[in-house]
Formats: structure tokens, C-alpha cells, sequence
């Protein structure tokens, strides 16, 4: 799924979690580590293309970066995509913190909505490095996707707003 998208989501989900009175999350927050996983991949590398085509190059063959430094020996897109990563790091910030840090989620969120969404194109590595094992899902570039994608995303975010406005309503008149 692309990164809009990944934010959209987040921030439904935030929205709705804040609402059900149990646990507050930081929406911003929770949005923001939504979008990391594809920032961090992707980021450099677009940087390094649009510098380099300022200064006029003509071919950009950077679709995604790898870390290349001695034993480091990897692409940012499996660290940044990978379940098994992201568990020790959601247990040190808990431990770091003394309470979980709901936000982080975001991160989680956005692996799990790659998993079915990315084809044989790009297959989400959520095993890494245990496993190279990726599952083969829909491509979320497809139109009727998007389409899909974007009603879904309409529909969520209207339902939010009437929930906060029924809300709001049921506090008035008391």
C-alpha cells in the first residue's frame, strides 16, 4: 500500500481506538510510525534522486537504497518491513517507557496491510531475517484497488465523524 494511505488508516485507527474510552493514543504519533516504515526505505533514495537530477543527470537507478558498510549487509526495506524487528523494538521502548508505547503500532499497522497488499512485484519481507518467506498479495496499484482503497477510507473516516458528532450531540444535551 502506499504511504498516504498507510497515514489514512493509521489515523482512523487512532481515531477510533481514542474514542472507545480505554486507551488514548497520540494520533499524530500513531500516523507518523505508520508512515516510517516506506519513509525510512524509500526517503534516501528519492533525496539522492532529486538531488541528482538537479544537477543533471539524466538516469536515476535508485528504487530503493541498502545499507553496504562491512558486515552491514542489508536493505532498509526488510529491517523497516519486518515483524521480527519490530517486536524487540515495541518491548524495549515498553521497558524504556514502563508502559507500552500505543503509537508504535503504527509500524506494526502498516507491515500487516502490506502483507496482502504488495504482489510479486515488491513482497513484504515480515519474516526477515528468520525467514525470506513473503506472501503474494494483491498489488495495491491496481485502479480497482485504489478505488476500493479510497471509498473505504471515505466511508471509515464519515462513520468516525458521525460517531464524534453523535458524541458531541449526546454531551449538549445532558
Amino acid at each position: 500500500m502506499e504511504i498516504v494511505s498507510h497515514t489514512l488508516w493509521a489515523t482512523a485507527a487512532a481515531q477510533a481506538t481514542n474514542g472507545n474510552g480505554t486507551t488514548r493514543v497520540r494520533v499524530a504519533w500513531f500516523a507518523a510510525w505508520a508512515a516510517f516504515p516506506d519513509l525510512l526505505a524509500f526517503a534516501p533514495a528519492v533525496i539522492a534522486g532529486l538531488w541528482y537530477r538537479l544537477w543533471g543527470a539524466t538516469r536515476i537507478h535508485a528504487h530503493h537504497s541498502a545499507m553496504r558498510h562491512g558486515w552491514l549487509d542489508f536493505d532498509r526495506y526488510e529491517v523497516t518491513h519486518s515483524l521480527v524487528v519490530f517486536a524487540p523494538v515495541f518491548a524495549v521502548a515498553w521497558l524504556i517507557f514502563r508502559r507500552p508505547v500505543w503509537e508504535l503500532l503504527g509500524w506494526a499497522l502498516h507491515i500487516l496491510m502490506d502483507i496482502p497488499t504488495h504482489s510479486e512485484h515488491f513482497p513484504t519481507p515480515f519474516l526477515w531475517p528468520l525467514s525470506s518467506y513473503r506472501l503474494i498479495g494483491v498489488s495495491w496499484r491496481q485502479g480497482w484497488f485504489m478505488a476500493l482503497d479510497a471509498s473505504a477510507l471515505a466511508v471509515v473516516f464519515l462513520l468516525l465523524w458521525r460517531s464524534r458528532r453523535r458524541v458531541r450531540q449526546e454531551g449538549e444535551s445532558r
